[in-house]
């Protein structure tokens, strides 16, 4: 899952929505990912929660994803 953008850009936006089905599998931590390293970190405190984030990225390729990881110590990506 993802894309390849070839021309070079100015900012990254990113959206993650967490909205917790099960209420025993709480959310405890969203962190968005830049090349391997955290960037940023949000603490969900409702079971229905939305991370937004903007990042200026320097020239070059990079990659990015969210990482969830749920109370219990479950997590996705």
């Amino acid at each position: 899952m993802g894309f390849v953008v070839e021309e070079p850009i100015g900012k990254v936006n990113v959206l993650a929505v967490v909205d917790e089905a099960d209420k025993g599998a709480a959310t405890s931590r969203v962190e968005v990912i830049e090349d391997g390293v955290v960037i940023h970190t949000g603490e969900p405190v409702l079971e229905n929660w939305r991370c937004e984030a903007t990042f200026n990225p320097t020239p070059d390729r990079h990659y990015y994803f969210v990482k969830v990881t749920q109370a219990d110590g479950n997590m996705l990506w």
